[in-house]
């Protein structure tokens, strides 16, 4: 392998350690008040393919970014689904 290849693959390695370093998050403890847990939610989302534009992975993904303990998926466009 050439040099321009080892470093290409150097580099490719270094930027996949280092995002996946980097999107490490700890989700904080849901809190307690009176013995009831208190979760941050949003039951109105909409997933791709439907009527929203990020896929079920992705809005996994804001969701804890945002700090949300729960979502729901809810789309209204279930005539594109071809079943």
């Amino acid at each position: 392998m050439s040099w321009p290849g080892r470093a290409s693959a150097l580099l490719l390695l270094a930027g996949v350690a280092a995002g996946t370093l980097s999107d490490a998050r700890v989700m904080p403890a849901p809190q307690r008040q009176d013995g009831y847990y208190i979760l941050s939610a949003d039951f109105h989302v909409h997933v791709f393919p439907g009527d929203g534009a990020l896929a079920p992975w992705d809005l996994r993904r804001e969701a804890a970014r945002r700090r949300l303990d729960v979502i729901a998926l809810t789309d209204h466009n279930l005539e594109c689904w071809e079943w």
